[in-house]
This record gives structure tokens, C-alpha cells and sequence, in this order.
């Protein structure tokens, strides 16, 4: 059976919350860098972080993106149009990270996330219709030749999140996905 990226497939998606005008952007939790390699191809300045050392090494060099192996929550973030978090936000407290981004942002800026959360009743008819896709995806994908991520089940639900985010990311906008996943889109 082949590797059907379930984050790859949002990326569409995450590109299309980059604001009009936009030049700096960070990658929080950024891999092996694809998503930041696809920004920089946009023109946008990339700072690409992530804690582990094997995909930061992973990721190369690419003209326009600045890897850091570090924590996000320990570096000095301001002043950014667009900021990403992949699949990478249930790795880290949600209330310190969220305000950490949410305050490394511009006036205007973008916080676009693509979550798991922990499963609860509302994700079962989700997962039900995502089944059947996924398995054919799965089938008629290529293997992945990238070294695969820490991986860390989620600790908050869907609800908990909302409720999470309702301070601290006022009128956010925050939606259900297939294969497991949640966006949360907030402009500063």
C-alpha cells in the first residue's frame, strides 16, 4: 500500500489563507519542509521551525526558507504575515502556543492551523465518510520516501479546542475535516 499524506492534501487549502501582499511567513512544526518550500515559491520570506534534528536535516536548504531547529515557543517571533502550523500544534500546550502566534503575527496577519484533535462522538460520522477515500488514496499513492514525524496522539477534543480558542483567537474560524483533522483560520 502506498502514502497518502493526509496534511499534503490540505495544502491547497492553507495557501489559499496566505493574505494578498503577504512577505514573511513561519512554518511551525514544518518537517521535512514542504509546506515552506511551496511558500517560498510564492515569494514569501520562510522562517521553517521544528524541534526534531532528522527533519530539519531532512528539509535541505531552500532559497527563500531559514530552518531552525528549535521550539517554537522559545524563539523571538514578531512581525510575520502568515503564519502555519501543520499537524504540529497537539505537540505543544495549546494556550501558550496559540498566544505565542497569535502574537508573532502583523496587524492583518493570518494564523492558519491544520490540528488533530482527540476523537469524541461528533468526529465518528467523519471518519466514517473519510474511510473509504483514504483507503483508495492510500492505494493509488506512491510510497513516502520521507523520514517520518514524531508522532503524538492529540490530548483535546474538537470542543475543547473552540472553547480554547475562543479568547484567545476572537472570531476565529475553526472547521471539522476529513481524515482526522480541524482548520482554525484567525486574521489578526
Amino acid at each position: 500500500m502506498g502514502h497518502f499524506n493526509h496534511n499534503d492534501h490540505y495544502h491547497r487549502f492553507l495557501l489559499r489563507q496566505v493574505p494578498e501582499g503577504a512577505r514573511r511567513a513561519l512554518d511551525v512544526g514544518c518537517g521535512s519542509g514542504t509546506f515552506a518550500r511551496k511558500l517560498a515559491a510564492r515569494g514569501l520570506e520562510v522562517d521553517a521551525v521544528d524541534r526534531s534534528a532528522e527533519m530539519i536535516a531532512a528539509a535541505g536548504r531552500t532559497e527563500g526558507v531559514t530552518y531552525h531547529q528549535a521550539d517554537a515557543r522559545e524563539l523571538d517571533l514578531a512581525g510575520y504575515d502568515f503564519v502555519s502550523c501543520i499537524a504540529s500544534l497537539h505537540h505543544l500546550p495549546f494556550t501558550v502556543t496559540v498566544r505565542k502566534l497569535r502574537d508573532a503575527l502583523r496587524p492583518g496577519g493570518v494564523l492558519a492551523v491544520l490540528g488533530l484533535n482527540r476523537l469524541s462522538p461528533g468526529d465518528l460520522p467523519f471518519g466514517a465518510v473519510a474511510f473509504l477515500p483514504n483507503r483508495v488514496r492510500c492505494r493509488l499513492s506512491p510510497d513516502g520516501g520521507d523520514p517520518v514525524p514524531p508522532i503524538k496522539d492529540p490530548d483535546l477534543t474538537l470542543p475543547q479546542i473552540r472553547a480554547g480558542a475562543r479568547d484567545l483567537l476572537p472570531g476565529a474560524r475553526i472547521r471539522r475535516r476529513l481524515y482526522f483533522r480541524y482548520s482554525l483560520v484567525y486574521q489578526a
